[in-house]
């Protein structure tokens, strides 16, 4: 986990407390609060994991969601498909708060399982 420093490593596994929110863009997203050491860390749709040619990544501190990997800009690093459609799917599951488990597989892709609980 790279000592969970930020911009380089993933946050913690663990449970947080996280809750609906609309970011400055407008569009919703799922805010991980009380994550130690890190501020504004955002469950939300995107499908690059990295930067290329100028483009910028969609996963700088944030977990993005999605059903499958796959390489969608051939630079050798697995993004996200059908990620819009997967956080809709969650987002509409959700209350406006719930629980998240962070937890990080041995293949080096995380796994992320949410559970609906009433704070």
């Amino acid at each position: 986990m790279r000592n969970n420093n930020r911009n380089i490593s993933c946050i913690p596994t663990g449970f947080y407390n996280a809750q609906k929110h609309i970011r400055p863009n407008g569009n919703p997203s799922i805010w991980i609060q009380d994550v130690p050491k890190r501020a504004a860390i955002l469950i939300h749709w995107g499908n690059y994991a990295s930067s290329i040619q100028g483009q910028k990544t969609d996963i700088l501190g944030c977990i993005l969601v999605g059903e499958t990997f796959a390489d969608l800009n051939h630079d050798n690093i697995l993004d996200i498909n059908n990620s819009k459609e997967t956080f809709q799917t969650l987002y509409d599951l959700i209350g406006n708060h719930c629980q998240v488990i962070i937890e990080y597989t041995t293949h080096a892709l995380s796994t992320y399982q949410f559970l609906q609980k009433a704070l």
